[in-house]
Parts: C-alpha cells; sequence; structure tokens
C-alpha cells in the first residue's frame, strides 16, 4: 500500500481534475501574452520562473497548464508594436504582461481598451506610463510616481525646510516638477532649480558651474534633493564631493524608487548627511526564497553576496513582472473555482471584436489581494498598484570608513512617514582617547622646530596651536614628526605621491598639519577639512637701500625749469633797467637820493628779490616798471607755492627703486631670475596653468633651473643674490614683520586656502571641519593669528606703529643740501668782497686817503671869499654844486 499509495493519488487528482473539466468546462490549458521592449535577462528569468513556479504548484489551476507567448523588440517603434501585438491576440491569450516605454505603452493600452483584453503593464523607471483610462482594462504593476514624491514632501515638511536645491534630469517628469514648485510656493519655500541635460554633462564644466552655483550663495541653499536616474544620481554625488559640497553643511536628499543597495553602496562618502527615499521590499516570505535558489541555479555567474536578503540589488522591473504573472494565475484561479471562466479566442486586428471573457476577468484582478516579490499587489480604482510603502534610509560609516545605509523608517499611504531614527544622522566614529600621528614641515609662523639637546625636537606655532586646541575639543591625542623630504607634496611622473601627502597615501600618518594648499589632485588621494585660512601668492624681493640726496630740495623742478626761472630773472630786470632809462616819470636824471636805484644790477637785484618774497631796497615809480613788477610778482606767487607744495611731497616720501613692480613685470624681464618650491602646489599651479604670463614664468623658471627645495633657501638665495621668491603671503608677511632686509610686490594672485589634510575616508574629517568652523566663528582663529601675526611690537621697525607717527619728519640728510648751499653763498661773498678789496686798493694807488688827527683845515680865506661872490644858496651860478673839502699840511 504504502509503495503504490502515490501513483493512485496522482492519478485520482488526475482524474478528478479531468472529470471537472468535462462537467464544468475547466480549460487544460491558459495562455498569457508577454511584450518586452528591450528586455534585461533579470525580466526575462522572473517571468519564466514565475510561470514555471506556477505549474509545479498544485495549489493554484491544478490540472491546468500556464503558456505564455512572448514577442520582443530592440527599440521603441509605435508602428513595430501595433503588428507584434496583434501576432500575439490571435493566439487566444487570455491577458498581456507588457515592460515598455513611454509610447509602445500608449499603443497597447489603446488596443487592449479595444479589445477588451486585461493587460498588465510594467512601466520603464524613466516612462511616465499613466493610466489612460482609470475604468479601462491596462492595469499599472507600479505604484504611481506621486507616491515618492509625497514621502518626499512629507519628508521636507517634518524638517522644516524653508530653501530648497531640486536636481533632475530626463528620467523625472517634468508634470511632476511642476507639482513640486507649486507646493513649494504654497509653502513659500525658495526654490533652485538645476537640470542634467545628459550624462555627457556631469563630467563637464557646465555641470560643475551648476553645482558652484549653489555653493556661492553662502550656504542659502543647502538643502539639496536629487531626483535622477540611479547612476546619474550616484555621478551627481561624486561631483558635488569633488567640489566638497557633501559635509555637514549640505542635507542631501536622494529619492528614487529604483536606487539599489549597489547604487547607495557605491556613492562611498565618509561625509556628508545623506537621506534616501526608495521603494521598500519585503525580505521575508515563500516567493523571495524560492526566487534567489532559482536565479542562482539558472544563473550561476550572478553574484547573489549583494542580493541578498533584500531584492533591491535587482531591477524593480523583473519583480514587478514576476508578480504580474502571479496576478492573473490567482485571478484564473478564482474565475475556474467559481465557475466564471470563458474561454479565451483568437482576436482580429482588423476585425475589433471583444472578448467576452475580459470583463469579468478584469473585475476578479481589480479585485484581487496578493503578496508577491515586491510586496502587496492591489488596484485601486484608477488603476495602479498603490499598496506600495516607501523606505527611507540614512548614511552611516563603519570603523572600516566603509559607507553604509540603513532603514530609519518608512512611509505609505495609509500610515503616512513613520521614522524609527531622526533623518539626517549618521554613526561617526568617535576618536575619543584615539592617538592620532601628525606629519609636518617646518614653515614660519606656521610650525617653528626647536631642536632639544636630549631628547626630540619640540614643535610650536601658529599650527600647534591650532592643533592642541583641536585636541582639547575632540579629546585626542597626537604625536608628531617632520617628513623626511622637506617637501609638501606632489604625484611624481611614477604615479607616487611625495611630501605629507604621500605620507598619508602610505598609511604612515594619520593627519598632515602644515601650510598645506587644499588642490583638486591632492584631493584625489587624500581628504581636506575646510579651509582654515586663505591665501595668495606675492613676489618676495630684497629691499632696496635707500639713496638720500642732499640735492633733493632742487627736485621738485626739472632742470629746464629751473634754467628758465633764472632766465627770466635775468630778463625781467634788464627790461626794468630799461624802462626806467626810457621813462620819463622815474627818478633817473633828477637830483633825488634814488635817481640811479635801478641801474642795471639793482635791477636783477630786484627781480631775484622779487621771487625769493625778499623784495628790493626801492620799488619802480613809473607805471610801466610796476606794472612790469605786478606780473613778475604774481609769477613768483605761483612758481614759489608749487615749489613748496612739491617740496614737501618730495622730502617726506622715501622713494623705493625696485626693478619690478608686478607679476607682469616680472614674466616680461629676464635679468632677474625667480622660482618658487620645487613640489609645492604653486609648483603645479605654474606647471599646469594655461594662462599667458603663468605658461611663459613656467618656461623660464624650469629651463633656467630656478626652483629651490625648501621655502628657507627661497629666503636665503633673494638676499645672497639677485633673486624673486614666489611664495604664499602669509608666510612672506611673517617674514617681513621680522626682517627689515625684505620686501614684497605686487598683488596676490592664484587664491586658495589653507587645509588639514588626513587619510583618505577618515571619519575625523567631518568633526575637525565642524571644530574649525567654531573656532572660526568664536573669533579664536583670529586670535590665534593675532599671536603670530602681530601688527604692533614688531622687530622690524619700518613696520611698526611708531614709525608711522614720525613719517612727516625730515632727517638731515634730506636737507643738507641747503646748508651746503649756504656754505656756498657764504664763500662766494668771501671772496667778492676780497676781490673788491683789492680793486679799490688798486685804483687809490695802493692807500686809501683818510684825514688825519693833526691836519689844520683852512676854511676861513675860502669862506669869505665865497661869502663875497656866490648867493646864500649852495648852488653857483652855472647850477653847479659845491664841493667842500678838506685840505692837509701839503694843500
Amino acid at each position: 500500500m504504502k509503495t503504490h499509495g502515490l501513483p493512485v493519488s496522482l492519478f485520482v487528482l488526475a482524474f478528478t481534475g479531468t472529470l471537472l473539466q468535462a462537467i464544468h468546462g475547466y480549460p487544460d490549458k491558459v495562455t498569457i501574452g508577454a511584450f518586452f521592449e528591450e528586455p534585461t535577462i533579470a525580466e526575462e528569468t522572473a517571468f519564466k520562473y514565475a510561470v514555471d513556479q506556477i505549474n509545479r504548484n498544485s495549489s493554484i489551476l491544478p490540472g491546468v497548464k500556464l503558456l505564455y507567448k512572448k514577442e520582443v523588440m530592440d527599440r521603441s517603434n509605435p508602428f513595430l508594436a501595433t503588428i507584434k501585438v496583434c501576432s500575439l491576440m490571435t493566439s487566444q491569450i487570455a491577458a498581456l504582461v507588457s515592460i515598455t516605454s513611454q509610447s509602445t505603452n500608449s499603443v497597447l493600452q489603446s488596443m487592449t481598451n479595444t479589445m477588451t483584453l486585461p493587460h498588465l503593464y510594467v512601466p520603464r523607471p524613466s516612462c511616465n506610463c499613466k493610466v489612460l483610462e482609470p475604468k479601462g482594462y491596462s492595469l499599472s504593476m507600479r505604484p504611481r510616481q506621486s507616491q515618492l514624491d509625497q514621502a518626499l514632501l512629507t519628508l521636507i515638511k517634518q524638517q522644516h525646510w524653508r530653501s530648497i536645491v531640486l536636481i533632475y534630469d530626463e528620467s523625472y517628469d517634468f508634470d511632476r516638477l511642476q507639482t513640486l514648485i507649486i507646493e513649494g510656493t504654497s509653502h513659500s519655500w525658495d526654490m533652485l532649480i538645476l537640470r542634467v541635460s545628459s550624462r555627457e554633462e556631469l563630467n563637464s564644466k557646465k555641470f560643475r558651474k551648476k553645482l558652484r552655483s549653489i555653493d556661492e550663495r553662502n550656504f542659502r541653499y543647502n538643502n539639496v534633493v536629487v531626483l535622477c536616474s540611479p547612476d546619474t544620481t550616484v555621478e551627481v554625488l561624486y561631483q558635488a564631493n569633488e567640489m566638497h559640497m557633501v559635509g555637514n553643511q549640505y542635507l542631501w536628499v536622494i529619492a528614487n524608487e529604483e536606487i539599489s543597495d549597489r547604487h547607495l553602496d557605491s556613492i562611498n562618502i565618509t561625509t556628508g548627511m545623506i537621506t534616501g527615499i526608495r521603494k521598500r521590499i519585503p525580505t521575508e516570505g515563500y516567493h523571495l526564497n524560492g526566487y534567489l535558489a532559482h536565479l542562482q541555479k539558472t544563473h550561476p555567474g550572478y553574484s547573489l553576496s549583494f542580493l541578498f536578503p533584500t531584492l533591491q540589488d535587482f531591477p524593480l522591473s523583473a519583480a514587478y513582472s514576476y508578480d504580474a504573472v502571479w496576478a492573473l494565475a490567482r485571478t484564473f484561479d478564482n474565475l475556474i473555482r467559481e465557475r466564471n471562466w470563458t474561454a479565451a479566442t483568437p482576436l482580429i486586428c482588423h476585425k475589433p471584436t471583444p472578448w467576452l471573457g475580459g470583463k469579468n476577468l478584469l473585475g476578479s484582478l481589480r479585485r484581487n489581494n496578493m503578496s508577491g516579490l515586491n510586496g502587496p499587489v492591489h488596484f485601486n480604482g484608477e488603476g495602479y498598484n498603490d499598496n506600495a510603502e516607501m523606505e527611507i534610509l540614512s548614511l552611516t560609516t563603519n570603523d572600516e570608513n566603509i559607507t553604509k545605509f540603513w532603514a530609519i523608517g518608512t512611509w505609505n499611504v495609509q500610515g503616512g512617514l513613520n521614522l524609527t531614527e531622526p533623518a539626517f544622522t549618521r554613526e561617526i566614529h568617535s576618536f575619543e582617547n584615539t592617538t592620532l600621528t601628525v606629519v609636518t614641515l617646518t614653515e614660519k609662523p606656521f610650525i617653528f622646530k626647536d631642536i632639544a639637546e636630549d631628547g626630540p625636537p619640540v614643535f610650536r606655532g601658529f599650527l600647534i596651536d591650532v592643533l592642541n586646541e583641536l585636541k582639547t575639543q575632540l579629546k585626542f591625542s597626537y604625536t608628531i614628526f617632520e617628513t623626511p623630504d622637506q617637501k609638501y607634496g606632489a604625484k611624481k611622473e611614477d604615479g607616487e605621491w611625495n611630501g605629507m601627502v604621500g605620507q598619508l597615501v602610505q598609511k604612515r600618518a594619520h593627519i598632515a598639519v602644515s601650510a598645506l594648499t587644499i588642490t583638486s589632485e591632492r584631493e584625489d588621494v587624500v581628504d581636506f577639512t575646510k579651509p582654515y585660512m586663505d591665501y595668495g601668492a606675492t613676489i618676495l624681493l630684497r629691499k632696496p637701500e635707500q639713496k638720500y640726496n642732499v640735492f633733493a630740495f632742487l627736485e621738485p623742478f626739472n632742470f629746464q625749469v629751473w634754467a628758465c626761472i633764472l632766465g627770466s630773472i635775468l630778463i625781467v630786470g634788464f627790461i626794468l633797467y630799461i624802462l626806467n632809462r626810457i621813462s620819463p616819470y622815474s627818478s633817473f636824471g633828477t637830483d633825488e637820493p634814488d635817481a640811479d636805484a635801478f641801474n642795471l644790477s639793482n635791477s636783477v637785484w630786484f627781480a631775484y628779490g622779487s621771487l625769493v618774497q625778499q623784495g628790493g631796497e626801492s620799488n619802480p615809480r613809473a607805471s610801466s616798471g610796476r606794472m612790469l613788477s605786478g606780473f613778475w610778482w604774481f609769477f613768483t606767487l605761483i612758481m614759489i607755492s608749487t615749489y613748496t607744495a612739491n617740496l614737501a611731497a618730495f622730502l617726506t616720501v622715501t622713494r623705493m627703486d625696485t626693478p619690478v613692480r608686478s607679476v607682469d613685470d616680472l614674466a616680461a624681464q629676464t635679468s632677474m631670475p625667480y622660482g618658487t618650491v620645487e613640489d609645492s602646489s604653486l609648483y603645479t599651479f605654474f606647471k599646469t596653468s594655461k594662462i599667458g604670463v603663468y605658461e611663459r614664468m613656467w618656461d623660464f623658471m624650469n629651463n633656467s633651473n630656478t626652483f629651490v627645495n625648501t621655502v628657507e633657501a627661497g629666503y636665503d638665495k633673494v638676499l645672497s643674490e639677485e633673486y624673486a621668491f614666489i611664495w604664499e603671503n602669509p608666510s612672506l608677511d611673517y617674514l617681513k614683520l621680522t626682517n627689515c632686509d625684505y620686501t614684497t610686490i605686487g598683488r596676490p594672485f592664484n587664491m586658495k586656502g589653507y587645509g588639514i589634510a588626513l587619510q583618505e575616508g577618515m571619519s575625523l574629517r567631518d568633526q575637525l571641519s565642524i571644530s574649525i568652523l567654531k573656532m572660526q566663528e568664536s573669533g579664536k582663529m583670529d586670535e590665534l593669528k593675532g599671536k603670530w601675526w602681530p601688527s604692533e611690537n614688531a622687530n622690524c621697525p619700518a613696520e611698526s606703529s611708531s614709525q608711522k607717527s614720525k613719517a612727516s619728519e625730515l632727517g638731515l640728510n634730506s636737507v643738507a643740501g641747503v646748508f651746503y648751499v649756504l656754505a656756498l653763498g657764504v664763500g662766494i661773498s668771501i671772496v667778492i668782497v676780497l676781490i673788491e678789496i683789492i680793486w679799490w686798493l688798486l685804483r687809490g694807488e695802493g692807500k686809501l686817503k683818510r684825514p688825519k688827527p693833526n691836519d689844520k683845515i683852512v676854511l676861513e680865506e675860502v669862506e669869505r671869499i665865497e661869502i663875497k661872490h656866490i648867493p646864500n644858496d649852495s648852488t653857483s651860478s652855472n647850477g653847479k654844486r659845491k664841493i667842500w673839502t678838506h685840505v692837509g699840511n701839503s694843500v
């Protein structure tokens, strides 16, 4: 009995099935149509497996063979789709399952509605395949796309956002975007909308410019929603991370029903606050376990390690096609058991005769409730499978710095948003009580190194103070060493990195603390914090020696002006002499005491005295002379005022004679060599720059090999020879404060920022960045800058504030020439008086005639004679004046 029990049971079951079919008209087979547009292996496998699984299941459609007829299209072609669907309808199909794009889906909906043929369609992820007739025969296996938008809006409202950036691509329906905009307008949201036009645009400067437009708004738009396809979403986040826009100051939401664990893991961003929204797939049930086992058996090449325990990494369209077959099979089974089954008949497109059983089948299909791979299947009154549940995910980083997402809640139509944890949170590995290894490079005032007699070197400086402040906030400890090759870090020809960056890449240090510039090339291999200081590059020169000119008082006028002034004195003096001789109203030729006051020498002297504002002994009497004097005085007024104003400027301003004054001047000359530190960020900047002036400078430096190995070597070279050192202005500003032999020229260029570098993937970057921002906001960073870049009490007197208060004082070196001129005038006057004495002695035969005390003056007789013959006045009859003299003993 036990041996033959099973065959007998099978025989009875088969006989019973045949008898029921004969009595009640049960079919022995049912055929469904399958229409796929560019199907994937997963989609075809899921469909075939569902049919095979139903045929093996004795509890559904017993004694009925489920068959399928398949048609495949390479691309969207509505005309070809019409021909292929008409071919399927002639095969006596009871229902149609399709996976198509939008244009083909519209054709299928129109044809099945006409033929009253039930149609379950699975839209492509980028297909806006709406149900054209809610009461028609086409039903969507996917929920309405607006459900994802409702979950997104609920999350945004829960976070109380007021400004949002929306990044979307062609996979997102523009009608849905308008719905979001209208919703945002009703809530007074400030929205910035960016479109990704193509995948090619993602790697172009155009897209980075769009992202930069967000960053340039000073974090006004720091809530970003990405509504793109999964692959585009990953690329958008990658580009944003390259631009340091995925950090704690930004909140990102990625919303896509199709995004999988594989996509999320590939993001691999250890910083940033990212929340994801996608369709939730149940991880339990008969369908899941059997499906995974079948997939592994039929396609051993598939790696199932990333599939279990969810199907998120498998296309949802494949799971929906599986559920569509099961939904039809259960509906067929219900109708057969209820004796409402109507056998399918061939349908002819050019003779549209509706299938009579389609109405009952559609009604039973709408009432059907089941659970499949994608969860519950139930169609609402509008023809959508709306029993969907959305999953809310958040970003986390494990101890190995591997990015993972975990579920923090769900959303559905009935219950709304249900979060088990707050959104935009993630687990960060704590570095409390951890000892970090720090690599550094000496550069004043960022890092000083003091050599100890017995023990390791001691480091101090601005960055050591910053590091100690970070240590206090984050409660870690550190050990520090200097990079052996004394380089900041550059990529060598063999692809290896040197300097501090190389120490991080080779895992010899956790962080690098120095004046390390943030560059895109370095960002590829290490992570940087937010910049703690911005800077530009300038040119360092040896300060030229001050040259004092003892005749600086002559500089207000050039030689031509001085010559013209001297000529004017002579000409005006000569004209004044002529006018005095020929004018009838002058005193010349009279018996007045000043009759000869304006001879030639006195006229020139009058002109000179007026010029130096001293005047003359007499003034002209004639109107012509006075007119000339008036204009001459006005001329002297203007000239003296101009001279005085220019003299003040020339004597108080110290002029430095520098060979170059800007970067352009430096690039235009070749007499003075110039360079920068080899393998530094400036070295890379000049090497890769496409700007003409910097390209010329690179050619000159590279051909002449004018680079230096260290910053200190550059400083020494500036003092020891004619050399211009190009370096970062914070270091050069400190150097000028401590050494008066240096000066800088030109405006800063190549503006960049300093940051603390870490091993790639360390979650400590977020914590350090937050601490740096706190130091900047609290003023602690400015306090430390003031300590190491003092504005007062500097060692260099030329830069001190006391010197500025004496800027108007003049030293003896500036006015010594005036004293030299005065001394010259004294010497010339002594020589002239000696010449006068000699000349007088020569004319007076060697002696001066002066009256002696014993001489007798004989006047009595002369007086008597004169009294008798001349009038009482002192004038003779011929008009000549008497001359009184004295007579000595010889007379």
